[in-house]
Protein backbone atom coordinates (compact mmCIF):
# COMPACT_ATOMS: atom_id res chain seq x y z
CA UNK A 1 0.00 0.00 0.00
CA UNK A 2 1.02 3.36 -0.85
CA UNK A 3 1.02 6.25 1.56
CA UNK A 4 0.21 9.67 0.55
CA UNK A 5 2.34 12.43 2.08
CA UNK A 6 1.55 15.65 1.36
CA UNK A 7 4.30 18.05 -0.34
CA UNK A 8 3.85 20.87 2.98
CA UNK A 9 5.46 18.37 4.65
CA UNK A 10 8.05 16.79 2.44
CA UNK A 11 11.55 16.42 4.65
CA UNK A 12 13.45 19.01 2.75
CA UNK A 13 11.03 21.99 2.62
CA UNK A 14 9.54 21.66 5.89
CA UNK A 15 12.83 20.18 7.52
CA UNK A 16 11.51 18.07 9.89
CA UNK A 17 13.22 15.06 12.01
CA UNK A 18 12.61 11.74 11.11
CA UNK A 19 9.95 11.19 14.18
CA UNK A 20 7.69 13.33 13.28
CA UNK A 21 7.48 11.56 9.71
CA UNK A 22 7.08 8.50 11.30
CA UNK A 23 4.41 9.98 13.63
CA UNK A 24 2.36 11.84 10.69
CA UNK A 25 2.57 8.25 9.17
CA UNK A 26 1.50 6.48 11.63
CA UNK A 27 -1.59 8.56 12.20
CA UNK A 28 -2.06 8.32 8.45
CA UNK A 29 -1.81 4.98 8.91
CA UNK A 30 -4.93 4.60 11.58
CA UNK A 31 -6.82 7.44 9.70
CA UNK A 32 -6.69 4.39 6.60
CA UNK A 33 -7.15 1.63 9.18
CA UNK A 34 -10.13 3.21 10.32
CA UNK A 35 -11.42 4.09 6.91
CA UNK A 36 -10.56 0.12 6.29
CA UNK A 37 -12.52 -1.05 8.90
CA UNK A 38 -15.37 1.28 8.65
CA UNK A 39 -15.46 -0.27 4.85
CA UNK A 40 -15.46 -3.64 6.57
CA UNK A 41 -18.08 -2.94 8.46
CA UNK A 42 -20.05 -1.41 5.78
CA UNK A 43 -19.82 -3.91 3.90
CA UNK A 44 -20.67 -6.72 7.14
CA UNK A 45 -23.86 -4.91 6.84
CA UNK A 46 -24.69 -5.15 3.95
CA UNK A 47 -23.69 -8.86 3.78
CA UNK A 48 -25.52 -9.08 7.36
CA UNK A 49 -28.84 -7.30 5.77
CA UNK A 50 -28.99 -9.53 2.37
CA UNK A 51 -28.18 -13.18 4.64
CA UNK A 52 -30.92 -11.65 7.04
CA UNK A 53 -32.78 -10.31 4.16
CA UNK A 54 -32.22 -13.84 2.06
CA UNK A 55 -33.32 -15.55 5.71
CA UNK A 56 -36.74 -13.96 5.58
CA UNK A 57 -37.70 -14.78 2.10
CA UNK A 58 -36.28 -18.24 3.32
CA UNK A 59 -38.65 -18.01 6.56
CA UNK A 60 -41.32 -16.43 4.63
CA UNK A 61 -41.23 -19.02 1.95
CA UNK A 62 -40.93 -22.37 4.70
CA UNK A 63 -44.21 -20.16 6.38
CA UNK A 64 -45.66 -20.06 3.15
CA UNK A 65 -45.17 -23.63 2.18
CA UNK A 66 -46.03 -25.08 5.87
CA UNK A 67 -49.01 -22.82 5.35
CA UNK A 68 -50.00 -24.10 2.24
CA UNK A 69 -49.77 -27.55 3.94
CA UNK A 70 -51.28 -26.89 6.78
CA UNK A 71 -54.27 -25.39 5.04
CA UNK A 72 -54.63 -27.92 2.22
CA UNK A 73 -54.75 -30.33 5.60
CA UNK A 74 -57.50 -28.51 7.44
CA UNK A 75 -59.12 -28.19 4.10
CA UNK A 76 -59.39 -32.25 3.86
CA UNK A 77 -60.64 -32.40 7.79
CA UNK A 78 -63.06 -29.67 7.04
CA UNK A 79 -64.32 -31.71 4.37
CA UNK A 80 -63.80 -35.12 6.20
CA UNK A 81 -65.45 -32.97 9.19
CA UNK A 82 -68.25 -31.84 6.92
CA UNK A 83 -68.96 -35.46 5.46
CA UNK A 84 -68.75 -36.75 9.14
CA UNK A 85 -71.88 -34.04 10.10
CA UNK A 86 -73.60 -34.76 6.51
CA UNK A 87 -73.81 -38.85 8.04
CA UNK A 88 -74.50 -37.64 11.46
CA UNK A 89 -77.21 -35.29 10.45
CA UNK A 90 -78.53 -38.24 8.65
CA UNK A 91 -78.51 -40.92 11.35
CA UNK A 92 -80.27 -37.82 13.24
CA UNK A 93 -83.18 -38.04 11.12
CA UNK A 94 -83.56 -41.79 11.32
CA UNK A 95 -83.28 -41.94 15.38
CA UNK A 96 -85.89 -39.08 15.29
CA UNK A 97 -88.26 -41.12 12.87
CA UNK A 98 -87.50 -44.32 14.85
CA UNK A 99 -88.55 -42.22 18.01
CA UNK A 100 -91.45 -40.92 16.70
CA UNK A 101 -92.39 -44.39 15.73
CA UNK A 102 -91.81 -45.30 19.66
CA UNK A 103 -93.81 -42.32 20.35
CA UNK A 104 -96.60 -43.64 18.63
CA UNK A 105 -96.31 -47.17 19.59
CA UNK A 106 -96.11 -46.27 23.16
CA UNK A 107 -99.08 -44.03 22.92
CA UNK A 108 -100.78 -46.85 21.18
CA UNK A 109 -99.55 -49.56 24.15
CA UNK A 110 -100.98 -46.68 26.70
CA UNK A 111 -104.56 -47.04 25.03
CA UNK A 112 -104.13 -50.95 24.89
CA UNK A 113 -103.32 -50.83 28.38
CA UNK A 114 -106.07 -48.83 29.66
CA UNK A 115 -108.40 -50.90 27.66
CA UNK A 116 -106.83 -53.82 29.29
CA UNK A 117 -107.66 -52.34 32.21
CA UNK A 118 -111.19 -51.60 32.19
CA UNK A 119 -112.00 -54.89 31.01
CA UNK A 120 -110.29 -56.58 33.84
CA UNK A 121 -111.88 -54.42 36.16
CA UNK A 122 -114.81 -55.19 34.58
CA UNK A 123 -113.99 -58.86 34.33
CA UNK A 124 -113.32 -58.87 38.18
CA UNK A 125 -116.33 -57.35 38.95
CA UNK A 126 -118.53 -59.71 37.20
CA UNK A 127 -116.42 -62.87 38.59
CA UNK A 128 -116.90 -61.04 41.98
CA UNK A 129 -120.79 -60.89 41.22
CA UNK A 130 -120.61 -64.59 39.68
CA UNK A 131 -118.84 -65.75 43.09
CA UNK A 132 -121.25 -64.26 45.12
CA UNK A 133 -123.96 -65.54 43.13
CA UNK A 134 -121.86 -69.42 43.27
CA UNK A 135 -121.54 -68.81 47.23
CA UNK A 136 -125.65 -68.04 47.68
CA UNK A 137 -126.11 -71.34 45.08
CA UNK A 138 -123.95 -73.11 47.21
CA UNK A 139 -125.54 -72.48 50.46
CA UNK A 140 -128.87 -73.15 48.88
CA UNK A 141 -127.78 -76.57 47.27
CA UNK A 142 -126.37 -77.31 51.29
CA UNK A 143 -129.89 -76.99 52.62
CA UNK A 144 -131.79 -78.76 49.14
CA UNK A 145 -128.87 -81.75 49.80
CA UNK A 146 -129.73 -81.81 53.49
CA UNK A 147 -133.39 -81.71 53.33
CA UNK A 148 -133.13 -84.39 50.40
CA UNK A 149 -130.62 -86.80 52.90
CA UNK A 150 -133.43 -86.50 55.05
CA UNK A 151 -136.38 -87.40 52.90
CA UNK A 152 -133.87 -90.45 51.74
CA UNK A 153 -133.31 -91.54 55.22
CA UNK A 154 -137.25 -91.85 55.78
CA UNK A 155 -137.38 -93.64 52.63
CA UNK A 156 -134.35 -95.86 53.53
CA UNK A 157 -136.91 -96.81 56.74
CA UNK A 158 -140.10 -97.28 55.00
CA UNK A 159 -138.09 -99.18 52.78
CA UNK A 160 -136.84 -101.36 55.53
CA UNK A 161 -140.46 -101.47 56.67
CA UNK A 162 -141.91 -102.40 53.69
CA UNK A 163 -139.50 -105.31 53.04
CA UNK A 164 -140.16 -106.72 56.66
CA UNK A 165 -143.97 -106.78 55.66
CA UNK A 166 -143.21 -108.68 52.51
CA UNK A 167 -140.87 -111.06 54.05
CA UNK A 168 -144.05 -111.59 56.49
CA UNK A 169 -146.64 -112.09 54.18
CA UNK A 170 -144.51 -114.39 51.71
CA UNK A 171 -143.71 -116.67 55.11
CA UNK A 172 -147.73 -116.47 55.62
CA UNK A 173 -148.48 -116.90 51.93
CA UNK A 174 -145.81 -120.46 52.32
CA UNK A 175 -147.93 -121.37 55.64
CA UNK A 176 -151.25 -121.14 53.97
CA UNK A 177 -150.34 -122.92 50.91
CA UNK A 178 -149.00 -126.39 52.55
CA UNK A 179 -152.29 -126.49 54.55
CA UNK A 180 -154.49 -125.61 52.30
CA UNK A 181 -153.78 -126.33 48.19
CA UNK A 182 -154.84 -123.99 46.02
CA UNK A 183 -156.81 -125.09 43.37
CA UNK A 184 -156.62 -123.46 39.68
CA UNK A 185 -160.11 -121.20 39.81
CA UNK A 186 -159.08 -119.21 42.92
CA UNK A 187 -156.45 -116.67 42.13
CA UNK A 188 -153.51 -116.98 43.44
CA UNK A 189 -152.43 -113.57 46.03
CA UNK A 190 -148.47 -113.87 45.15
CA UNK A 191 -149.14 -113.66 41.22
CA UNK A 192 -148.17 -110.38 39.64
CA UNK A 193 -150.99 -109.05 36.77
CA UNK A 194 -150.53 -106.99 34.16
CA UNK A 195 -153.83 -105.75 35.63
CA UNK A 196 -152.35 -105.71 39.25
CA UNK A 197 -148.99 -104.43 38.47
CA UNK A 198 -148.41 -101.23 39.22
CA UNK A 199 -144.76 -99.71 39.08
CA UNK A 200 -145.82 -96.41 41.05
CA UNK A 201 -148.42 -98.36 43.33
CA UNK A 202 -147.97 -101.75 43.75
CA UNK A 203 -150.94 -103.84 45.20
CA UNK A 204 -150.81 -107.02 47.24
CA UNK A 205 -153.73 -108.81 49.38
CA UNK A 206 -155.46 -105.67 48.73
CA UNK A 207 -152.88 -103.75 50.62
CA UNK A 208 -151.62 -100.72 49.10
CA UNK A 209 -147.49 -100.58 49.65
CA UNK A 210 -146.05 -97.27 49.36
CA UNK A 211 -143.70 -96.11 45.62
CA UNK A 212 -140.77 -96.35 47.40
CA UNK A 213 -140.68 -100.31 46.49
CA UNK A 214 -137.88 -100.45 43.05
CA UNK A 215 -139.40 -102.08 40.03
CA UNK A 216 -136.26 -104.29 40.42
CA UNK A 217 -137.44 -105.92 43.74
CA UNK A 218 -140.92 -105.68 42.68
CA UNK A 219 -140.26 -107.94 39.18
CA UNK A 220 -137.79 -110.30 41.65
CA UNK A 221 -140.94 -110.68 44.14
CA UNK A 222 -143.36 -111.78 41.17
CA UNK A 223 -140.41 -114.16 39.81
CA UNK A 224 -140.28 -115.82 43.24
CA UNK A 225 -143.56 -116.14 42.99
CA UNK A 226 -144.22 -117.96 39.64
CA UNK A 227 -141.23 -120.24 40.70
CA UNK A 228 -143.53 -121.28 43.88
CA UNK A 229 -146.64 -121.73 41.39
CA UNK A 230 -145.02 -124.05 39.37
Amino acid sequence: MRLFIPTSMHIEDTGAHTDDIIALQAIELSRIRGQLQEARNEQLMRQTVIVTYGLQMLSAAMIRDCLKRSNEDLKGQLEQSQNDLTEIQARNEELLAELSELNDASVALQDQLRTSEAEWATSVNQLGTQLFDAHCNQGALEMRISSLEEELCKVQKEKCIIEEDLAAACAAQSGSREESPVTEKEPRNCIWTEQSFDPFRVRYKHRKVPASLSLSRARAWSRRCKKRKE
